[in-house]
Formats: C-alpha cells, sequence, structure tokens
C-alpha cells in the first residue's frame, strides 16, 4: 500500500472524487485514479484492495504508478531528444531554410521588378521609334501635297496658258 500525499492524478481524484466515480468511470479505471490517504485508504474497499464506490471498481495496489512510469519514460525521452545535437542542428538547419527561402523570394520578386523595368524601357524606345516614322510619313505627305500642289499649279498654269495660246492661235488665223 503506497503511503504519501496526494499528487498528480491523486490531488484530482480526491477533489473530485465523487463525481469522478459517478460520470468518469472510465477514466478512473483507465488512469487507476484512487484517493490514498497518508495513513488510510478513502472510500470503501474490500480485502483484495480494489476500491468500489456506486459500481465503479479502481485497484488500490496499482493506484496509477503504471502512468507515472510511463509519463516519467516519455518525458525522459523527449528530454533526451529535444536537448541532442542533431535535433538542436536540424532546428537550426529549418531556420536557415526559411531565411534562405524568404531572401529567395525577395530576389525573385527584385529581378521581376527589373524585368517589368527593361520591358517598359524597350515599350518606351519602341513608342519613340515609331513616333519618329509617323513624324516622317506625316512631313512626307506634307511635302507630297506641296509638290502636288505645286504641280496642279503648274500644270493649272500650263492648261491655262496652252488655253490662252491656243486661243491666241485661233484668233490669229
Amino acid at each position: 500500500m503506497r503511503r504519501h500525499p496526494p499528487m498528480g492524478t491523486d490531488v484530482i481524484s480526491c477533489v473530485f472524487l465523487s463525481s469522478l466515480y459517478k460520470n468518469l468511470c472510465w477514466l478512473v479505471q483507465l488512469l487507476g485514479i484512487v484517493c490514498i490517504k497518508k495513513l488510510s485508504i478513502d472510500s470503501k474497499s474490500d480485502t483484495n484492495n480494489v476500491v468500489r464506490n456506486d459500481g465503479c471498481t479502481a485497484p488500490v495496489d496499482e493506484a496509477g504508478l503504471l502512468w507515472d512510469g510511463i509519463c516519467f519514460v516519455f518525458l525522459l525521452l523527449q528530454k533526451r531528444i529535444f536537448c541532442s545535437y542533431y535535433f538542436q542542428h536540424l532546428v537550426v538547419e529549418t531556420e536557415v531554410q526559411k531565411l534562405l527561402a524568404s531572401r529567395g523570394a525577395i530576389l525573385i520578386n527584385e529581378n521581376k521588378i527589373k524585368e517589368v523595368h527593361k520591358q517598359h524601357a524597350a515599350q518606351s524606345e519602341i513608342m519613340e521609334k515609331i513616333k519618329k516614322k509617323m513624324d516622317k510619313i506625316l512631313s512626307r505627305q506634307i511635302n507630297r501635297r506641296q509638290e502636288d500642289n505645286t504641280r496642279n499649279q503648274k500644270v493649272i498654269f500650263k492648261v491655262h496658258h496652252n488655253k490662252i495660246a491656243f486661243m491666241n492661235n485661233e484668233l490669229e488665223l
């Protein structure tokens, strides 16, 4: 029989013993929850060291020692794993990879921005060339119109002159 002050699940069992027996009998049996006082066993017990209360039975001898041992071993295993150099190396490597990934994303973004600026500059150059060509075409058209006007004026002048000459010739005849 264990003789120690209530600790861990024992504290819970001593405070909420009656409600645990009524509502959560399966939990009491699974975890071996029993309220053990310093000198005596609380509640009704029989000669086999089994606490019986409202149809819920829990062995007093085991009283959670198995689960305490399992939890202790699990905590030791966690401490062994998390304090190992390999685990610390993995944590540092993961953080470094996260940092490098974010830097990589920043570099990719900067490259995309540079490409957009280059494309914008190339498009601006193309637009300038198109404007220059359009200006040349416009000036050529203006020159051609002026030449056409002068040609037309010359032709009109020649036609007019020829008409006058023809009329003069007819008058002379």
